[in-house]
């Protein structure tokens, strides 16, 4: 045996050829059906020995792991080493014991599928060779996603690996290649932890060193030896690139590669790549060893900038004095790329950090002086922060964001000043920082969400991940905002810190170095280029859809031209072979500036003022996509074009221009866009397209899904648990709740209280109430609410919502909050708040300012009870201790004693959270990444890509991958440098930068950074001062010569288009360009940050308001000023509805924008000769080019003049050309001969008050009169003109003059006379213009009502339709009572009914309304019983309707959400209920399958040592039988004080129970047969969560099932349709049938709807719609038949009304018909089918005419059918006698029927007289034919012989003459003589 040495430690291992593993058959033909084609020479040739494994990491050390995550690093502390160290046992055994013993369980027991579903352990995923082979070749951000997926399946995957070379093999090369993603960083670090705690290096370290030996006698093998060690290698450097300081994990690996390496090179076998690798691995090492930088400039910088942390620390933020930095190389060269990094990156970081920092420690300052000495003035106010005091944490809240915290603001008077739906305070994005009074603690957090701050809620989320709920509930904080908006810095400050050598393009122009710029790589020198988009402008450019255009492209394409053919192929490299500018429609500096930019890798185009550089980089766009074959690649290479600008606005703008001429695909990211146009094309638009579930996008869609859909799980858990933490902390909670961590307390509370449990306007009594005083606290609030001045509520802050806002880019549109149920807050608080700000909040209010009051009283109160609840003085334990009588401590003691108690109630919730929080953070963050994959894979399939500089390095990481080849820059020159370079991916060949640099520099937010660092320099200006070649268009299109004259003090070579020289004057002034000088002084602001010059502010007011009335539209005038203050100022004097259009703004916020007429106020004057940066060119450029036609300037230029170079040469060449004045010269538009009006002051503007002179106008106008007004420019023709004299006109009727003004219509003559109502012969004094016969008399009316008492209205008023007497009236029903007139005479009895119902209860309706008791009520008694789910019944008697409470039933791993009529779902998750000795192998909601184990718990108690008293498997008790001795042994089964007694404790509740005595109790039967659940027999809880009684409780569950599903009925869907196809019906019939019927139309329609869109229906309320239904249809045929029979005398109007009553009452809303409603309805439905028989009987009565005989019946009929009482039984069958009485009267005698029915059946029969004949019972027949009998035959009704032979009738029968009046039978003589017929009566 031969040793070599290993690190430090000598080992033994083999030398010669290893040891082959051993091999199993069974095991090898398993795998070779797994492997597939793998090759057959290459199976278990490696083995680790034993020897080996048990020395391997003898001396590990304790190593801390830190993680780059974005800006936020990982650190894992001291429990995180101690969970993820290992011992130095031997290899096979710590590691297969961990995996096999442990991780295989967790398999079994928690494995999930994509979709959520746990698998079973009959089918174990796993990650075999073939799911291995399937992920080589593809997306590396897609691998890295599966292999994270399911962490049990990786780690039994990666313990494989130690097993089997081949396995380790393929999985070494799958992740390699997965640590190519650069999308997905926390699934990276999450393979990387997972790798680590596998010890798979480990492994990988015992392969290297058989591998080492076997390099010689494997020659064959070389290749697989050499994948294996690069693909080790890309792992090692991605991972060190990633995080340097993870080498140490890699130390023994990178020896033993180092021997592979040299064995290797001796074999001659090393290839090219390997040495690159393992060479920059080298370098690694020694950077990490030396821990040497290397200096850069004269002073080095003092740490790594990369290690540098994005957000600043506490003592950063107190440390006075500026941090390292170093000055932005403008003039010269950087050395190297971490040189450039290390210098923008600490600019850039100070940039956001300075301010904060500045204005913290001004703060801390000034309240030390205010402290310390209160008679010194204050120090003026640092506008870099604002400060917000009483800051508390409310709860934690559960965000898509991540985990996040929501705060409350204090309501003061400066809070409500604010306007924050305009504000920008707060925003999204925002960086803030929380301190104590103290400045001991500080938390940084950037601002998530603000929808309600103007309530006093805020949501944010802390930079730091590892801040818990502890550390920041129940303190208050001061907090800072930074003036710098942090989500536009961290991205790229983050971004910076990960870039490496080669990932910036074109480092060599970033880094200052003079290289000659060449064509783009992609651009070969032979490429020729279709120019023919230049030529035809109009024609558009179309491309392959390879994500359909979500918006539906339907547009006619516009074709080329065929003049435009020569310009179709143009060698675009030859600039000889280009056709001229003239035919390309462009001047000469557009022409040379589109050669460069479709030439040059790295172009700048300048554009000043006017010439059209947005034109331009449009041209050069067109002409890209019209040639995107040459540039894009195809398939899986396609790469699109990212265009970059600085602001949203300028974004929008330049892609809605693109969409114009180009039909493809065009992606813009971010939210923060406003165009309308661009909706389809935004990133949200193609999210929310689906795709295929196979095709990349669709897979990650599912992805997305998976993940929302886990995230959203947990996030509804702390949710629950978060809000009802927030009410805690903002409302009080109710003593009963705090009772357990109240102790003795509790006593003392609710002592002198014995009515403290009932309630008074349903709020429960509460002592804390009253202990805590806060009914002074209530008055307090209301009394401030009243007393707020209309100053505290109108002086808002006018400027905050004028804030820049051009780089504010937040991108995450998908940002959501979980929003609790409103439901679920008002159970917490009806079950655990005694008092809350909204308590006795009414319903409405008399008028919206006593609503308004309301609000406020509230929000102060809900603001006074959160600070006092969150106050950070909190009572010690051992102080309350103390405590004996609670009622004599002061107000300030009893709150500290509150907070005490709050915070133990609240301290188990926050556990419960900071439990979950790392499981849902990781949740968070995987979504995130997932909706990065979704927005990758949609990048690379489109042409064109739109984001601003702050969503491009939000990107970076997937701009990466997508690797777009051209990137064009908008507004280069205003963006800061560091933005643009992370904007950029490696893949960029041809960089175009469009701007100007003599206008707006980018605009750093710490002053002296711009002054003393070069920040402001952009890359653009920094390109052109090193001498860059650049093309500069010349040729402006915007401004009149005299304007662009005093431009070209900056841009001397600027040029004039002819168009411009085409303006028109300026109307109503002498000069089109006026220099307006004055020597008025300036104000500065309260901050002293900013001016004001008020003087300017009124003049620029008056010549705005001048200029409108020459006509000009308010959207041609703009008014610039170079100071903020100078637009507040002016904001107050100019309201919107007299300049409603104007646009008001600042000089920076206009880059890029021009309109008609500028009017710019430079405001700086003052006696010490400071013009601020009116001295710089850049800013002063951009106020003096914005107009075109129009252009005056206020401000002192003989001070500007003096201290700055350029306004001195612009006044010099306004004096010279007379254009500078002390006023400006007005004139007349009416009147331009006029001497016109010198306006010096505003004032001036006066004389001009219609905008033309003071002349007055003297036009005459229609009516006659003339003009009154001053001469005015506007409306000259008079139609808009008011007259204001008096009328000329006078009434026809009197002559009365008309009284109004001569604009208006002549009103109705006014004036009083006396005429004559025509009706009542009055007369009456009334309005000449009103005709008598309209006038309503006032006499008092003369004539009585019907019922003879007077009228009450006036004559010309119709009658009184109530009489109010009241009258003793006598009813039908018999009742006499006392009511008014008009109800007697409706006939409606209010005596109370009382009848007893069949429920035995008295009926609640009065006499009339029940129809003097036909028609009763349904019982309204409260049921009350008790339901098999525990809850009480809250219908009413007779019917118990399906419960609509929440349901209670949960078990440990859910909670039914459904109400708790309905059935519940059956939880499928996996029984829990397992132990050492029996495990559960059933569901959840199935019968267990293990028996109860009674072995003693073997667990010890934590806090004690003590052994657990309960029973294996089963949830300890907290108690202890020695510590709690006690309470334990307390007799209550009496079981309890057995020294060997076991508990068990109950989950429900917490309570302990001894576990013989609670077995028993248990299988205890109900006797009655009740189901419900076992309660705890101690507090009567239910019992659901124990699965020791799990059979129990689950048999019950189902028995309770049952019964709902009874209750319910089984409810199919047919039923439901078939209802609502008879409602529909019943509908469409009324809609068809008589008009009377159309009351009943819409109280149908409503029934429908109840059926159709009820969801919780039991089985009887079903039947009630279908009952409903039948016996609606019943009464309206009754009604139609009664109808059709009006011709009767019977009153069936009487009948109809009776009859609509009733339907009425059938049709009312309800949910049941009671069995008492069911009987009513059905002796009224008798009682009508009675009628209706009734009537068809007298009309035969009265065609018999029998009305004399049958006169008592018909009477008794008439009286018992149309009695108002009830139709009872012994009613209805004297009716029937009566009837049949009747119908026996209209019978013809002999034959027992009607003459109606007589003369039917003979009309019928059709024959002659003489064929009927009688049997000799009298039983009619008739004989055909001739009449005459030829046989014999059996009578029907009674069997006797019937007809006859030979015309000869058999014995007893006869002629029935009185059937047809015959005498003889048809046959005989005497018939044929005719003496059948009656010759006197034929007829």
């Amino acid at each position: 045996m031969e040793f070599g040495v290993y690190g430090n430690n000598r080992r033994p291992f083999t030398s010669g050829r290893r040891p082959k593993f051993k091999e199993r058959k069974d095991e090898r033909d398993t795998e070779n059906r797994d492997r597939g084609n793998i090759r057959d020479g290459r199976r278990n040739k490696h083995t680790y020995t034993q020897s080996k494994r048990k020395e391997l990491n003898d001396k590990q050390q304790d190593e801390v792991s830190v993680e780059i995550n974005g800006c936020r690093p990982k650190v894992f502390t001291k429990k995180h080493r101690d969970q993820s160290k290992t011992s130095n046992e031997d290899l096979s055994g710590s590691l297969n014991n961990k995996i096999d013993n442990t991780n295989q369980e967790v398999l079994r027991s928690s494995m999930q599928c994509n979709n959520g579903n746990r698998i079973s352990d009959t089918k174990k995923v796993t990650m075999g060779f073939p799911f291995l082979k399937s992920l080589i070749g593809q997306d590396p951000s897609y691998i890295v996603m599966e292999l994270t997926k399911r962490k049990p399946v990786l780690l039994e995957c990666i313990s494989r690996t130690a097993r089997e070379q081949d396995f380790l093999e393929i999985f070494l090369k799958v992740v390699a290649e997965a640590y190519m993603s650069t999308t997905t960083p926390r699934q990276i670090i999450s393979l990387y932890e997972t790798l680590k705690e596998a010890r798979f290096f480990d492994t990988v370290g015992l392969f290297l060193i058989d591998l080492i030996s076997t390099i010689d006698d494997n020659s064959k093998e070389i290749d697989t030896i050499k994948h294996i060690v690069g693909s080790l290698l890309t792992i090692i450097l991605t991972q060190l690139q990633r995080n340097p300081s993870s080498f140490p994990v890699f130390t023994r690996i990178y020896t033993m590669l180092n021997q592979v390496v040299e064995g290797m090179y001796k074999a001659e076998s090393l290839d090219e790549t390997i040495t690159d690798k393992f060479s920059q691995l080298k370098e690694i090492k020694q950077t990490a060893e030396s821990d040497l930088h290397k200096k850069y400039q004269q002073v080095s910088p003092p740490d790594d900038f990369r290690e540098y942390p994005v957000i600043p620390s506490r003592e950063e933020l107190l440390r006075r004095g500026r941090p390292f930095l170093r000055k932005n190389v403008v003039d010269s060269q950087y050395e190297n790329l971490d040189h450039y990094l290390d210098v923008q990156y600490r600019l850039l970081r100070e940039d956001f950090v300075g301010p904060l920092r500045e204005g913290l420690l001004e703060f801390i300052d000034a309240r030390n002086n205010k402290e310390g000495n209160t008679d010194r003035k204050p120090q003026k106010q640092n506008r870099d922060i604002k400060i917000y005091e009483n800051i508390t944490v409310l709860s934690p809240l559960a965000t898509e964001s991540g985990f996040c915290y929501k705060l409350h603001i204090a309501n003061t008077p400066k809070f409500r000043r604010i306007r924050w739906n305009q504000s920008k305070r707060l925003i999204y994005g925002s960086l803030v920082c929380l301190t104590d009074n103290e400045m001991k603690e500080f938390y940084i957090a950037t601002v998530v969400e603000r929808d309600s701050i103007s309530a006093g809620t805020l949501t944010i989320r802390f930079e730091d991940e590892f801040v818990t709920i502890r550390d920041v509930l129940s303190k208050s904080f001061n907090m800072a905002e930074s003036s710098a908006y942090f989500e536009a810095y961290k991205h790229v400050l983050a971004g910076m810190q990960v870039l490496q050598e080669g990932d910036i393009p074109f480092a060599n122009q970033f880094f200052g170095k003079n290289v000659q710029t060449s064509r783009p790589a992609y651009l070969a020198a032979t490429n020729r280029y279709d120019l023919r988009p230049l030529v035809d402008s109009k024609c558009e450019v179309r491309s392959d859809c390879r994500l359909r255009h979500i918006a539906d492209i339907v547009s006619e394409r516009k074709i080329f031209t065929t003049a435009s053919s020569f310009a179709k192929s143009v060698c675009v490299c030859d600039l000889d072979s280009w056709p001229s500018k003239e035919k390309l429609n462009l001047d000469e500096s557009q022409y040379k500036a589109v050669q460069a930019a479709l030439t040059k890798e790295f172009a700048i185009v300048q554009g000043p003022p006017g010439t059209g550089k947005t034109y331009i980089g449009l041209q050069i766009v067109k002409v890209l996509l019209q040639n995107k074959t040459i540039w894009a690649g195809s398939g899986k290479t396609f790469q699109p074009m990212l265009i970059v600008c600085y602001t949203n606005h300028a974004l929008d703008q330049f892609l809605e221009e693109i969409i114009k001429f180009f039909k493809g695909d065009v992606l813009r990211i971010g939210g923060q866009s406003n165009s309308q146009d661009l909706e389809g094309n935004n990133i949200k638009a193609y999210r929310k397209k689906r795709h295929g579930p196979r095709s990349r996008i669709g897979i990650m869609q599912l992805n997305k899904e998976q993940a929302n859909k886990a995230l959203e799980e947990k996030m509804n858990v702390i949710s629950d648990i978060s809000k009802s933490i927030e009410l805690y902390r903002c409302e009080i909670i109710h003593e009963r709740v705090l009772k357990a961590v109240m102790g003795s307390h509790y006593k003392s509370l609710v002592k002198g209280f014995p009515n403290r449990n009932i309630q008074r306007r349903g709020v429960s009594f509460s002592c804390i109430f009253r202990w805590l005083g806060l009914s002074q606290m209530v008055r307090e609030c209301w009394v401030g609410a009243t007393n707020i001045s209309d100053r505290d509520k109108d002086n808002t802050d006018i400027g905050s919502y004028e804030e820049d806002n051009r780089h504010r880019t937040a991108v995450d549109e998908d940002r959501f909050t979980y929003r609790l149920n409103p439901e679920t807050v008002s159970i917490i608080r009806n079950r655990d708040i005694a008092f809350h700000a909204d308590s006795d909040k009414p319903s409405s209010f008399q008028n919206e300012e006593h609503e308004k009051k309301d609000k406020l009283y509230r929000s102060l109160l809900k603001s006074q009870l959160v600070q006092s609840i969150s106050n950070g003085e909190i009572m010690s334990e051992q102080e309350a201790s103390k405590i004996r009588n609670i009622w004599h401590m002061d107000n300030r003691k009893k709150w500290k004693l509150y907070r005490l108690w709050v915070q133990k109630f609240c301290m188990g919730k926050y556990e419960q959270i900071d439990a979950m929080k790392p499981e849902f953070e990781e949740l968070s963050e995987r979504l995130q990444e997932a909706k990065m994959q979704i927005d990758k894979e949609i990048m690379k399939q489109v042409s064109i890509i739109g984001m601003t500089t702050s969503g491009a390095a939000r990107y970076q990481a997937v701009l990466k991958e997508v690797g777009p080849k051209i990137v064009i820059v908008e507004e280069a020159a205003e963006v800061l440098e560091a933005h643009i370079a992370m904007s950029l991916s490696k893949s960029c060949q041809h960089l175009i930068l469009i701007g100007d640099h003599k206008q707006l520099r980018p605009n750093p937010n710490v002053y002296s950074l711009a002054k003393n660092y070069h920040l402001d320099i952009s890359l653009f200006e920094r390109m052109v001062k090193l001498g860059r070649d650049y093309s500069t268009l010349n040729l402006q299109h915007r401004m009149r010569p005299q304007i662009s004259s005093i431009v070209r003090h900056i841009y001397p070579d600027l040029q004039d288009h002819e168009s411009v020289e085409e303006y028109p004057n300026v109307k109503g002034v002498c000069a089109n360009v006026q220099l307006l000088n004055h020597i008025e002084r300036e104000s500065r602001d309260g901050d002293g940050n900013s001016y004001s010059n008020h003087h300017e502010a009124e003049y620029a007011k008056s010549l705005c308001k001048y200029l409108l009335l020459q006509g000009y539209g308010s959207h041609q005038i703009t008014v610039l000023t170079t100071y903020t203050a100078q637009l507040f100022y002016m904001k107050r004097i100019m309201p919107q509805e007299s300049f409603q259009g104007v646009k008001i703004t600042v000089v920076d916020n206009y880059q890029g924008e021009e309109n008609d007429i500028i009017i710019l106020s430079l405001v700086r004057s003052n006696d010490d000769g400071r013009i601020g940066f009116l001295k710089t060119e850049n800013r002063i450029c951009v106020a003096l080019s914005r107009a075109k036609i129009g252009f005056y300037i206020l401000g002192n230029f003989s001070q500007l003049a003096v201290n700055s170079h350029l306004w001195k040469n612009i006044t010099d060449d306004m004096k010279d050309q007379d254009l500078i004045k002390d006023g400006l010269k007005l004139y007349c538009q009416n009147h331009p001969k006029n001497n016109g009006i010198e306006a010096t002051k505003p004032s001036d503007f006066a004389n001009a008050p219609e905008g033309g002179c003071m002349l007055i106008c003297d036009a005459r106008l229609e009516c006659g009169h003339k003009c009154e007004s001053h001469c005015h420019i506007l409306d000259p023709n008079h139609k808009k003109y008011k007259c204001q004299k008096r009328c000329t006109k006078k009434c026809e009727a009197e002559g009365h003059p008309c009284k109004a003004r001569c604009f208006r219509v002549c009103p109705p003559c006014p004036e009083l006379v006396t005429k004559v109502v025509p009706s009542c012969s009055h007369e009456q004094e009334m309005r000449c213009s009103t005709h008598p016969s309209t006038f309503i008399c006032q006499m008092p009316c003369e004539v009585p009502l019907k019922c003879g008492h007077p009228c009450t209205n006036v004559c010309g008023e119709p009658h009184t339709s109530k009489c109010l007497v009241v009258i003793e009236h006598t009813f039908t029903c018999g009742h006499t009572e006392k009511v008014q007139c008009w109800r007697a005479a409706k006939n409606d009895c209010p005596r109370p009914c009382k009848a007893v119902l069949k429920c035995e209860h008295l009926c609640s309706g009065i006499c009339g309304s029940c129809l003097n008791g036909r028609i009763h009520h349904p019982c309204r008694s409260k049921c009350e019983r008790t339901l098999v789910c525990g809850h009480k019944c809250n219908s009413f008697c007779d019917v118990c309707l399906p419960c609509k409470e929440l349901c209670r039933n949960r078990c440990i791993h859910s909670r039914c959400k459904l109400k708790c009529g309905e059935p519940c779902k059956p939880c499928m998750e996996n029984c829990a209920w397992e132990c050492k000795h029996y495990k559960c192998t059933k569901r959840c909601y199935e019968v267990c399958d293990r028996p109860k184990c009674y072995a003693p718990c073997t667990m010890k108690i934590k806090l004690c040592e003590h052994k657990c008293i309960g029973l294996c498997g089963e949830p300890c008790p907290k108690l202890c039988r020695i510590c709690n001795k006690e309470e334990v042994t307390k007799i209550f089964f009496g079981t309890e004080d057995h020294p060997e007694a076991r508990f068990v404790l109950l989950e429900d509740c917490n309570h302990i129970v001894e576990s013989t005595a609670m077995d028993h109790y248990m299988n205890i039967k109900d006797e009655e047969g009740i189901i419900k659940l076992k309660c705890c027999p101690k507090c009567s809880t239910p019992i659901q969560k124990s699965l020791r009684y799990g059979i129990i409780v689950n048999e019950t569950l189902r028995n309770i099932e049952r019964v709902k599903v009874a209750v319910r009925g089984e409810i199919s869907t047919d039923s439901i349709e078939y209802s609502i196809k008879k409602y529909k019906r019943l509908s469409g019939r009324l809609g068809r049938d008589d008009a009377y019927l159309s009351p009943y139309h819409q109280k149908i329609a409503d029934m429908f709807k109840r059926l159709k869109h009820s969801q919780l229906l039991s089985e009887h309320q079903i039947i009630t719609f279908k009952n409903q239904q039948r016996l609606c249809e019943a009464f309206l045929d009754v009604k139609t038949k009664m109808d059709r029979q009006s011709r009767t005398t019977l009153s069936m109007t009487q009948l109809s009304n009776q009859h609509d009553e009733i339907i009425k009452l059938l049709l009312a809303p309800s949910d049941w018909l009671s069995e008492q409603q069911i009987e009513d309805f059905s002796l009224e439905l008798k009682r009508s089918h009675l009628i209706v028989k009734f009537a068809d009987v007298l009309v035969k009565v009265k065609q018999a005419k029998k009305e004399d005989q049958g006169y008592v019946p018909l009477n008794h009929i008439k009286k018992l059918l149309l009695q108002n009482r009830r139709f009872v039984e012994e009613k209805e069958k004297r009716v029937h006698a009566y009837l049949k009485e009747l119908i026996d009267l209209t019978n013809v005698p002999g034959l027992g029927i009607t003459e109606e029915e007589r003369i039917e059946i003979v009309k019928a029969v059709g024959l002659t007289k003489g064929h009927w004949y009688k049997c000799p019972n009298n039983h009619v027949y008739a004989i055909g034919e001739c009449g005459g009998a030829t046989e014999h035959g059996k009578c029907p009704e009674c069997k006797a012989d019937i007809g006859g032979e030979c015309h000869r009738l058999a014995d007893g029968n006869r002629v029935a003459g009185e059937m047809d009046g015959a005498k003889y039978a048809a046959y005989s003589e005497e018939a044929n003589n005719m003496m059948n017929f009656d010759l006197d009566n034929l007829h």
